[in-house]
């Protein structure tokens, strides 16, 4: 059968393995997934944002002997291809000559930052180039967003409403961790709702440092509770 899930939202704290988890499925859909001469682009507002999620993919390519002997590297372009013309590619609001793409995965980095005309055209490019594919997957990974970040407001309201059983929409994967409304964002025990990696992949410490210094500042209570509390 064809995948269940076609859009996916994954939102949570920094540094808990949202790069590594993409760069996984991104590998999965480029050389596994059925698709006729796959497109995978990891796309993000700036390419140097998207390489990093592409750089780890190819760090796991290197660490593969069956990924190696399948995929071509091209570090310098920042761009995978298969022996059937599949690619995989990274890609950046802040650059050009995107058209006649036909994706069949995308994974938008970060989606909190897309913000200008710019990053907007990219998005469209990328979400209405896929009809003819099978089982196209588009994939967002993000912390928080802020006022500006409206797109980022879009989908986290959409996900949202899915995964309350508002709106009813079999395609759509919705993982959203965050603490509650009315959690104390100071309290330690509370941030394990935002941050599934902690203590085991993600380091408190800096945490515990950040919500020392929001006892009294404003700026610090600001990042804490939209970077680690993801609110």
């Amino acid at each position: 059968g064809r995948r269940r899930f076609r859009k996916a939202h994954i939102e949570i704290g920094r540094k808990n393995g949202k790069t590594a988890l993409a760069a996984a499925i991104a590998l999965l859909c480029f050389v596994m997934d059925g698709e006729g001469r796959p497109e995978v682009y990891a796309a993000a507002t700036r390419r140097a944002q998207s390489k990093l999620l592409w750089q780890e993919a190819e760090r796991f390519v290197a660490g593969n002997a069956w990924l190696r002997d399948r995929i071509k590297r091209t570090p310098s372009k920042y761009i995978m291809s298969g022996p059937d013309g599949s690619v995989f590619i990274a890609l950046g609001g802040d650059g050009g000559g995107d058209d006649g793409m036909n994706p069949s995965c995308v994974l938008f980095d970060e989606l909190h930052e897309w913000k200008n005309e710019g990053h907007l055209k990219l998005c469209d490019k990328l979400r209405t180039g896929s009809a003819t594919r099978a089982q196209p997957l588009f994939l967002t990974i993000t912390t928080a967003g802020d006022t500006k970040s409206y797109l980022w407001k879009s989908e986290r309201k959409y996900a949202e409403a899915v995964s309350r059983g508002e709106q009813s929409d079999d395609s759509v994967f919705a993982f959203i961790c965050c603490l509650d409304k009315d959690d104390d964002i100071l309290d330690e025990a509370n941030w394990i709702k935002g941050n599934p990696g902690l203590y085991t992949i993600k380091d408190p410490t800096e945490i515990r440092g950040l919500a020392t210094e929001a006892m009294i500042n404003a700026t610090a209570e600001r990042q804490l509770k939209r970077y680690h509390c993801n609110l």
